[in-house]
């Protein structure tokens, strides 16, 4: 992400990025997760984030896609792992694009972003 010039807040845990992105939510344009993670899974991370952003962009990283939960899963965009820097790119324009409404047009949701 650094490579694409983007600021990057990392966190190892999920529970301490939750915190920071509840303390400042302003702060933050997008939420890149992993499916796999400790403490608490990308559903959760996503819908606590989104309870309290609802149209927050998410890109969601994976190395198994069998593992989503489709339902559950709206306006993200998902990238499959491993992911080249061109895919990354892709995936994080999509995602912040699809969060500003176009002027005259509603919002179209899908199951998968």
């Amino acid at each position: 992400m650094k490579a694409l010039s983007y600021q990057l807040s990392s966190y190892a845990n999920p529970v301490e990025a939750l915190e920071s992105f509840k303390a400042n939510p302003q702060h933050y344009d997008l939420i890149f997760t992993d499916l796999s993670m400790s403490d608490m899974d990308d559903v959760r991370l996503t819908s606590r984030v989104r309870e309290l952003q609802p149209d927050k962009p998410v890109v969601l990283c994976t190395g198994c896609l069998s593992a989503l939960e489709p339902v559950k899963m709206y306006n993200i965009e998902i990238l499959i792992k491993p992911s080249s820097c061109s895919a990354i790119s892709n995936a994080v324009s999509a995602a912040l694009v699809k969060r500003q409404p176009r002027p005259g047009k509603p919002e179209c949701h899908s199951p998968f972003g």
